[in-house]
């Protein structure tokens, strides 16, 4: 039963004979055309569920996560890891303060793992709690059936496609597309994220925005393009790979320039992509110290993480790649970097694609 149906006086009379409880944990996340809050609708659903011929009382969802990937979709949300974990220790100490003792966590969102080793932490703290980390999508049987139906079960497709989670105004489309990377959306940052997970069906029109930003100009010129996916396609084989590009040459980290970045660098302000700290191990290393800024990219001044991942991909959409070292498909990318100093170099960056 949910604990919204019951009031102080009914939760005290139940603890008398039980000390059970559920707290669903969700997050607020793009899912494709689903609804944002798919996570937390799934958790508190599944709790709900298997808790209504137990009687067990099941708490509100938890709305919000870790989800710092999916920053670049509007209307996400994603906590700080600390703060994530300041809220669930609150909530565990507040249903053990009511007198509930057997606690189970029905989790509905990857990113929220670390609450599963908070939970193992407080119970060596409170010997008197038993409380279990549940992850109800991944559970063996769970798994097993949704695996039975289509080996593709993932984030914002069939697997989480329900009544309860769909919306009236935006239809599923037709059709499936490609797997995504896990591994590379892991190691990417939000910008290439976006790229990744968004690429289109082949043919489908695709309608992207951006600002096209002179140099010096401090307002932008909102520009839509139509294209098709033959024509151009900010997807895994550009984004991502010039990140894989950028991290492979020693630019552990970089961002939009802003002035409070290149404060807390200690460096002059510059209007690009500020590279935020560089391998010691890296050839680069010797001539491009962190704090450098990257100004353009194939002779094309940028202003942002977007606009160089927007010129990257029109650049080399048409492009003939080479073979690098085993057999990948490489191009190399020209950038000029502007050091702390004022010293403007040129260096060639080789990309997957």
């Amino acid at each position: 039963m949910r604990i919204s149906e019951m009031n102080w006086m009914q939760v005290e009379e139940y603890l008398r004979h039980d000390d059970r409880c559920i707290l669903p944990f969700g997050s607020t996340e793009q899912h494709a055309q689903l609804s944002l809050c798919v996570d937390a609708i799934l958790a508190e659903r599944v709790a709900v569920e298997a808790a209504e011929p137990l009687g067990v009382p099941v708490y509100p969802a938890m709305p919000f996560g870790l989800a710092p990937y999916f920053a670049k979709f509007p209307g996400s949300i994603s906590l700080r890891v600390e703060t994530l974990l300041a809220v669930a220790r609150d909530l565990i100490e507040s249903v053990a303060r009511a007198g509930f003792r057997r606690i189970l966590i029905v989790n509905g969102h990857g990113g929220n793992a670390p609450v599963g080793a908070l939970a193992l932490q407080m119970m060596t703290e409170k010997p008197n709690l038993s409380i279990k980390f549940h992850n109800w999508y991944n559970q063996p049987r769970t798994w097993d059936a949704a695996m039975a139906i289509s080996r593709g079960g993932s984030h914002g497709n069939w697997m989480e496609n329900f009544p309860w989670t769909r919306l009236a105004n935006a239809p599923s489309p037709a059709g499936s597309k490609p797997a995504v990377d896990m591994a590379l959306m892991k190691a990417s940052p939000p910008a290439a994220v976006r790229a990744i997970v968004s690429s289109r069906r082949p043919g489908e029109s695709v309608k992207f925005e951006i600002w096209r930003i002179e140099d010096g100009a401090t307002e932008g010129e909102r520009v839509e393009l139509t294209a098709t996916l033959a024509q151009l396609d900010i997807s895994q084989s550009f984004a991502a790979g010039l990140v894989q590009g950028l991290k492979g040459a020693g630019m552990t980290a970089f961002a939009t320039a802003t002035e409070e970045r290149a404060k807390a660098l200690e460096v002059p302000f510059r209007r690009g992509v500020v590279i935020e700290s560089i391998d010691p191990e890296s050839e680069l290393a010797a001539g491009v110290p962190a704090g450098s800024t990257i100004t353009a990219i194939f002779d094309q001044p940028i202003g942002s993480v977007d606009e160089m991942y927007t010129r990257f991909a029109r650049a080399t959409e048409s492009m003939a790649p080479v073979r690098g070292r085993r057999g990948a498909r490489m191009v190399e990318v020209p950038l000029v970097v502007t050091v702390p100093d004022g010293r403007t170099i040129r260096i060639i960056v080789p990309s997957p694609m």
